[in-house]
């Protein structure tokens, strides 16, 4: 049995009575209908209720596949560690090459990957995410207050997120609601080739997007770790309620449709500290009120991107601010039509995200950057939605 506290599933039901409902659900099933690196998903209906739903299997031996990769990535990065750096014209040099702490990145990355193989694991993500965050909650709220305390503010965000069967959930078989939507990937490449059919993305898409991300990361410090365009869907909203059922192209009669913003796969979340997220609001406000790269390089410390011994040299403190100065001259582009000299505030620029990754990652090899996973998942979020807005107002950066 399975017990789900939601407006739209049917408490205290069954979901196979029998050995025939077993063989219905299995003569149900529909796919593969996606497929990704770990896993393939399938549709299929529960008897009991007819709902229909999402069936996520892992691939046979993917485990051993993965331990496999761990090595060898760890022995690539013990490699270039290795490389030594070459001396300047005063003979010094440091001992490495890459600077970067490689291994310890490498290891990270690869514990992230192997708690996404465990969907029991990626079960309690979703349930998570859709308390804090769903446009129809749970009953039961995230014991710890500061998540409480954002689950009960009524400005917070709405997002649609698939309900679990939790109980018919296993290490290596997720079962879930299944959602109509279109991912926001393809109404992208929709709009590029002309196709005006279905949903479009619209300012509101892109506003629901962003502050999505930005609730995450500067709200509840919860975030949603993979969301790229193949992540998040749009899905049709009516009378205020979302459509489980693709309704579009039917009955002929002209419906004043509204979309909403909707999350899938839940293997990895991400965590932001309080410290970080204060440290984060700071450096916007010197970047954008004071254009003071030097306080922007003292925050990295507490943003979490170097470690404090080397915040704490003055020496590399100062070549991080220039080489932080000639990377945002190119992320950030301030109007400069309307500088006014006797003025003391700065024009609010525009962040080129699709450049910051690109700008960052050739920083890395010449200091010991850590970049966490709050930041890169933000920095592609953020780059995502940027790379869709021109389409639905060209002027939006």
């Amino acid at each position: 049995r399975i017990e789900l506290s939601s407006n739209r599933f049917e408490k205290n039901i069954t979901a196979f009575r029998t050995v025939e409902d077993l063989d219905a659900f299995l003569d149900s099933l529909v796919g593969p209908v996606a497929a990704a690196s770990i896993g393939v998903v399938y549709a299929a209906r529960i008897p009991s209720s007819n709902q229909k739903v999402c069936i996520k299997i892992q691939r046979p031996d993917i485990g051993q596949v993965v331990s496999q990769d761990a090595i060898l990535l760890r022995r690539a990065a013990e490699f270039l560690e290795s490389i030594p750096a070459l001396s300047d014209s005063n003979g010094q040099a440091p001992s490495r090459l890459i600077q970067t702490n490689l291994t310890g990145a490498v290891d990270e990355f690869m514990s992230r990957i192997f708690e996404e193989l465990d969907y029991q694991n990626e079960c309690k993500n979703l349930q998570l995410f859709s308390a804090l965050y769903s446009h129809r909650r749970f009953d039961s709220t995230p014991t710890a207050p500061r998540l409480n305390e954002w689950n009960q503010n009524e400005k917070a965000i709405q997002v649609v997120v698939p309900e679990v069967y939790e109980d018919l959930c296993t290490k290596k078989v997720l079962i879930m609601e299944w959602i109509e939507g279109t991912k926001f990937s393809d109404l992208q490449r929709r709009q590029i080739d002309g196709d005006k059919d279905g949903p479009a993305v619209t300012l509101d898409l892109i506003k629901q997007g962003i502050d999505s991300t930005l609730s995450q990361l500067l709200g509840t410090g919860l975030l949603h770790a993979d969301p790229h365009g193949g992540n998040l869907m749009v899905i049709e909203e009516q009378d205020g309620d979302i459509s489980l059922i693709d309704k579009a192209g039917k009955g002929g009669a002209a419906v004043d449709r509204k979309y909403r913003l909707g999350y899938v796969d839940f293997g990895l979340l991400s965590v932001v500290p309080p410290s970080v997220q204060e440290a984060l609001i700071c450096a916007v406000a010197q970047l954008v009120f004071s254009r003071n790269v030097a306080a922007v390089a003292d925050l990295f410390g507490d943003l979490q991107l170097l470690p404090k011994h080397v915040v704490n040299d003055a020496s590399e403190r100062k070549a991080l601010t220039e080489e932080l100065e000639n990377a945002l001259s190119q992320v950030l582009v301030y109007d400069t039509s309307n500088d006014d000299e006797s003025s003391s505030v700065s024009t609010i620029p525009s962040l080129r995200f699709d450049k910051l990754l690109d700008v960052l990652a050739r920083l890395v090899p010449r200091f010991q950057f850590q970049l966490p996973p709050y930041f890169l998942n933000n920095a592609r979020a953020l780059s995502t939605l940027e790379g869709m807005a021109p389409p639905a107002d060209p002027p939006l950066h």
